[in-house]
């Protein structure tokens, strides 16, 4: 229905992100890049294949979305994995499923419902209104249009009708939650007797021989990074445009020139009262439909005060005829083009004739104009100044760095020429691996996958050249390598401390171990053990015992008491377990279903909903005869 602006669902958060994040330059490319399988398909959804080129966009994306997400913290060499590298497939291939199954649904989001979503995103809105100028101008920063973002929400929206509709359907059965309940907070009182590994470590022994082999097969945990001391020279558009004057007559040219710009878009409130009739109506219900406009519209023309009392007495939009058919304040382009154009062509109060859309027939009345105001020149002046500066220092700037970049080529043995050219300053670090430098923000160059590769190609490693100018956002950098370490192993004798600090300790946990079980049998055949006090525990509660202690005090037979077990207790030791007591435990009332508001149940809820969520999408696979033909192994690594 025709419900412009009024109360709906929460818009989709990820809208916002789509909007107010700007996109960066992908970085570190070559080191994602994976070699050409010959050019076959790497998986196939509903008879099309995917090669390697969307696979490699694909992952590209991600990797952009987690250097956003994680900032400073993001490192780019985790995600050179072959595990990653298939969670990437994987990913394209639930999409392209989702993709298939829209088609073969013919899964769709009305113009209304986009016009909804996108009117209530906070960061659009101006004074609690939705306005075009921000959102063309937040879509514009990015380079993208409207029509680009709006088939990307539309794409978004149908495949929350493949995905959504599990998360709320799925239902736990009472028998089935109270056995859960059961399950994780039955309790049993127990006692332990605790065999540390630190307890042994005076008695273990580390020889030669298990040293070498411990190394050996731990020599990874030895290895020293590559490590490049490097300088390198910054030359940016800001340095450009510090030296731009901008005189008061051409901050004032540039204002008249682009006064629109700096205007509050022209809006319109109005009210309207809609008798419905959809696009696909029979033509005898758009002729009924239109008939009772055209009679209300004749009451109207008699008593125009009754505009409020007939749009709530009659309107079909159930949105506004309670409000009288008040549709608030808008702007051009977020109604449809008749209702539109209409609106912005009535004088105040002014009530307008039929007018016919897809959702039927309106009689519009524009009950306030808001007309555009330009902001005053002296407001907008340094505005205006820091606008003209940019554009100068962007076309000097593209100039200026392309001769920088010939220079660092041209003299390669030396940044000098350059710095004294452009009055650079040098700057230093050392890099300890070719991935992008861990916690440096993007705009730093050593955050820059591009740069940081150019520092480590042979040219600049081994011949002592400057690298390549690489471009940032706003700068281009070059860089040159001052000294350089490969990786190595460290040998067993420079870390024979550590590595018998870890025989040993492994050594002590098998004896820990080892006793554990052997104290085992003896307390299964009567033997004495110095058992702790008794404690009460259970799976939702494990404390103060390690849940491995717990889960085997639950699996001993509570019906033959006392029950002794025992368990390997990981990187710690070994405990027994002795179960002498089972409290009673009143389950919940399970009778109310109502609601889901015990974080137990609810989260019960969601595993249901994704393992239907699960079952859902292999049928979907099977289907659309999705097959994966490439698997990522670990010599990718």
């Amino acid at each position: 229905m025709f419900e412009f602006f009024r109360t709906h669902q929460k818009a989709m958060q990820l809208v916002l992100l789509l909007l107010i994040i700007p996109s960066f330059a992908l970085f570190g490319l070559d080191s994602y890049t994976r070699m050409r399988d010959g050019g076959e398909p790497y998986a196939e959804v509903g008879g099309n294949p995917i090669r390697v080129e969307e696979f490699d966009a694909s992952k590209r994306q991600q990797v952009e979305r987690l250097r956003q997400q994680l900032g400073a913290a993001f490192d780019p060499s985790l995600l050179a994995s072959p595990a990653v590298d298939q969670a990437v497939l994987d990913d394209l291939v639930e999409d392209k499923v989702s993709s298939w199954v829209i088609a073969q649904e013919h899964l769709w989001s009305s113009d209304a419902r986009l016009r909804d979503v996108i009117a209530r995103i906070p960061e659009i809105q101006e004074n609690g209104q939705f306005s075009l100028a921000r959102y063309k101008s937040l879509l514009a920063a990015q380079g993208r249009t409207p029509e680009m973002f709006e088939a990307g929400l539309r794409d978004d929206l149908a495949r929350q009708q493949v995905h959504g509709p599990m998360s709320i359907s799925e239902f736990v059965p009472r028998a089935v939650r109270a056995r859960l309940l059961e399950i994780q907070n039955a309790p049993r009182t127990v006692q332990v007797f605790a065999l540390k590994a630190d307890d042994f470590l005076s008695r273990a022994v580390a020889t030669d021989e298990a040293m070498a082999a411990w190394y050996k097969a731990n020599e990874s945990k030895f290895r020293t990074p590559e490590t490049a001391d490097v300088e390198y020279v910054v030359f940016a558009a800001d340095d450009v445009a510090a030296k731009i004057t901008v005189s008061d007559a051409d901050a004032r040219a540039y204002y008249e020139q682009n006064k629109p710009r700096y205007a509050s878009p022209e809006q319109r409130r109005a009210r309207h009262i809609l008798y419905a009739a959809g696009k696909d109506a029979s033509s005898d219900d758009k002729a009924k439909a239109k008939a009772k406009a055209e009679a209300a519209l004749a009451k109207l023309k008699a008593d125009p005060k009754k505009f409020a009392e007939i749009a709530k007495a009659e309107s079909q939009d159930p949105g506004s005829a309670a409000q009288g058919g008040d549709l608030g304040a808008f702007g051009r382009g977020m109604m449809v083009k008749p209702f539109e154009e209409v609106a912005f062509g009535l004088a105040k109060d002014e009530i307008s004739g039929v007018v016919a859309t897809d959702f039927g027939f309106h009689i519009i009345q524009v009950t306030e104009v808001v007309a555009s105001v330009a902001r005053p020149f002296e407001e907008l002046k340094a505005e205006l100044v820091a606008e003209i500066r940019r554009q100068q220092a962007q076309a000097k700037f593209a100039e200026q760095a392309e001769a920088f970049s010939n220079l660092v080529f041209d003299q390669p043995d030396s940044l000098k020429p350059a710095i004294d050219k452009f009055g650079l300053t040098v700057r230093k670090a050392t890099i300890t691996s070719r991935a992008v430098a861990r916690g440096v923000p993007a705009a730093n160059p050593l955050g820059n996958g591009e740069f940081v590769n150019s520092l480590f190609v042979d040219d600049v490693l081994k011949k002592g050249n400057n690298s390549k100018a690489v471009t940032l956002s706003g700068a281009v950098v070059s860089g040159r390598v001052v000294k350089y370490s490969p990786a190595a192993t460290q040998p067993l004798d420079a870390v024979a401390d550590k590595v018998k600090a870890a025989v040993q300790r492994e050594e002590a946990l098998k004896m820990a171990q080892t006793e554990g079980k052997r104290l085992l049998e003896t307390a299964r055949q009567g033997g004495v053990i110095t058992w702790s006090a008794e404690q009460t525990v259970s799976r939702a509660k494990p404390q103060p015992l390690p849940p491995e202690a717990v889960n085997a005090a639950m699996a001993l037979d509570a019906g033959n008491l006392p029950a002794v077990g025992g368990v390997e207790i990981a990187d710690r030791g070994y405990a027994l377990v002795r179960v002498v007591a089972v409290p009673e435990w009143k389950a919940p009332d399970m009778a109310d279903t109502k609601t889901l508001t015990d974080p137990q149940v609810r989260a019960w809820q969601e595993a249901a909903a994704q393992s239907s969520g699960l079952a859902s999408a292999a049928a979907a696979r099977k289907a659309s005869k999705t097959k994966v033909l490439k698997t990522f192994k670990q010599e990718q690594s």
